[in-house]
């Protein structure tokens, strides 16, 4: 058992290894964020604020269905591309999905009854309204 665990993670490290090394070769940016509590916290706070943003999120229901419990999901652009707090908007996890998937918007609107352009002006909206209030 201890030597099959020990070769999966030898695997893990090599294919990680190579990965990174296929990106190089290519001209691609990339990063590890590895297990740095600290880092993570930073990271985490640069996507989803540290001024109780995203716990108002969370507390919201669901923009399309008034459903709980709520994934903050970023509308605007995505986390990887360095938006913060402001293109968070309440999703449930069903409506996350769909808002995530390669669907179009027409066959979101079909199956599941909303818009893109909705949800992101939802969260322009209620970005606003925070900030006004002074939350940020």
């Amino acid at each position: 058992m201890k030597r099959s665990l020990e070769r999966l993670r030898e695997w893990r490290r090599r294919s990680v290894r190579a990965r990174e090394d296929r990106l190089r070769e290519a001209g691609r940016k990339f990063r590890r964020i590895g297990s740095n509590p600290k880092r993570i916290q930073k990271l985490r706070a640069e996507q989803f604020g540290t001024d109780g943003y995203r716990e108002h999120i969370i507390s919201q229901p669901c923009v399309v269905c008034n459903w709980w419990p709520v994934d903050p999901a970023h509308v605007l652009g995505t986390r990887g591309a360095r938006h913060g707090p402001e293109g968070l908007a309440p999703l449930c996890r069903r409506h996350h999905r769909a808002f995530d998937s390669s669907m179009t918007d027409e066959r979101i609107m079909a199956v599941h009854g909303f818009l893109r352009e909705e949800v992101r002006e939802w969260a322009r909206a209620s970005w606003r309204a925070w900030t006004k209030r002074g939350g940020s």
